[in-house]
């Protein structure tokens, strides 16, 4: 009898430990958060995943329209903000799918330290989403609608990789690196920056609006320097070590109507220093592999690769000089003299050797690939 009562006794003690969980279906769990400031408050965003948004379920679909729950709350902080919602949402908040963190322009200009203090001593946030900027209205972003009704979880804006194998984007900015990047003083933050596009997708006849990376931010450290259009960063996105696949147009006479396709595949920039009639001058050369695709055929393919290269240096310098003159350093040129040629850096030659940076100082390096119906290639 008593070895019968210490065994239920010693069941009880280890069920003890589950006294406190809270199943999931009870919890509420964040996907996402918005953080503006304005009139000298916190203004915060919590979406929430849907569950019945995730998976089809017996008489339901997941490409039936679900609604998408908002939590809002405003503070002097953005913990006191959070508290607020909290407050109103009545069961427990989960951060564990935390993919999107969004930050007006406001926000980022003016109070990026106290988002990153307490992004990084919160330590209920999972810091492995991705940040964006934007300056449009953070609660239509965070409440657009997917194609096909999917969970926001899938979203580009959640997993901006999945659609970089289709076509690259600017470089995704994870949330934990920005946080590393913004104590060190020779890096640069570039925050993608988001707007609603009301042309893209339609249901039927009716416009879907979807959020789009558009340009981005520049910071270094919390010091805001400016925004960039994205047309203005063609080359920066199209050619920088981050990028997977993207295509480059050019024509081959000044005559002809119809533009050659190259697709770009996995560009890598390496950068380096060159000591030139006594001096230092960067270097950057950019290796990337190609595919003719249209309009190559019966073209001198030393004149294609002529053009192509001039194409590229025009537009990688295009977006080195857009950068500068708001005092950006796209290519992160200074973190490599930091690391690299550190007694450079200490000399204070960072700024001097990038404003003398010309175009002749890019150089091309390609390797061809095959199609894959074997037409084209060397």
């Amino acid at each position: 009898m008593r070895r019968k009562k210490f065994v239920i006794l010693f069941a009880i003690l280890l069920l003890s430990g589950c006294g406190h969980m809270v199943e999931i279906q009870y919890q509420a769990y964040a996907v996402g958060i918005g953080v503006d400031y304005k009139e000298e408050k916190f203004h915060v965003y919590l979406q929430f995943m849907d569950f019945s948004n995730l998976a089809k379920t017996e008489g339901s679909s997941i490409n039936i329209e679900k609604p998408v729950w908002i939590g809002a709350g405003k503070g002097n902080t953005i913990d006191e903000a959070l508290i607020d919602i909290y407050k109103g949402m009545q069961i427990k908040v989960n951060y564990d799918q935390m993919q999107i963190f969004l930050f007006s322009k406001n926000a980022i200009d003016h109070k990026l330290n106290d988002i990153i203090e307490s992004l990084d001593t919160n330590f209920n946030f999972r810091l492995s989403g991705y940040v964006y900027g934007t300056e449009e209205n953070l609660q239509e972003i965070l409440t657009s609608k997917m194609p096909f009704y999917y969970p926001y979880i899938t979203s580009h804006l959640a997993q901006p990789l999945d659609t970089h194998s289709l076509a690259s984007d600017l470089p995704p900015l994870e949330t934990e690196e920005m946080i590393i990047r913004s104590t060190e003083k020779t890096k640069m933050l570039i925050i993608p920056k988001v707007v609603m596009n009301k042309n893209i997708i339609h249901k039927d006849t009716h416009i879907l609006p979807v959020p789009v990376i558009k340009g981005a931010y520049f910071n270094r450290g919390y010091d805001y320097l400016g925004s960039i259009n994205k047309e203005d960063l063609t080359g920066y996105i199209k050619f920088n070590s981050n990028s997977e696949r993207s295509l480059i147009h050019l024509y081959y006479d000044e005559s002809d109507s119809t533009p050659i396709s190259i697709e770009v595949r996995d560009p890598k920039d390496k950068k380096s220093v060159k000591k030139e009639d006594g001096q230092e001058r960067y270097q950057l050369t950019i290796k990337v592999s190609v595919i003719l695709r249209e309009g190559a055929e019966n073209r001198d393919p030393l004149k294609v690769e002529k053009r192509f290269i001039e194409e590229v240096k025009k537009d990688v310098m295009a977006s080195i000089n857009k950068a500068k003159n708001i005092g950006a350093d796209i290519y992160q040129f200074e973190d490599y003299l930091y690391r690299h040629e550190h007694k450079l850096w200490e000399e204070n030659k960072h700024d001097s050797m990038l404003e003398s940076f010309i175009i002749d100082d890019i150089t091309v390096d390609i390797t061809y690939v095959k199609s894959i119906s074997k037409i084209y290639g060397k």
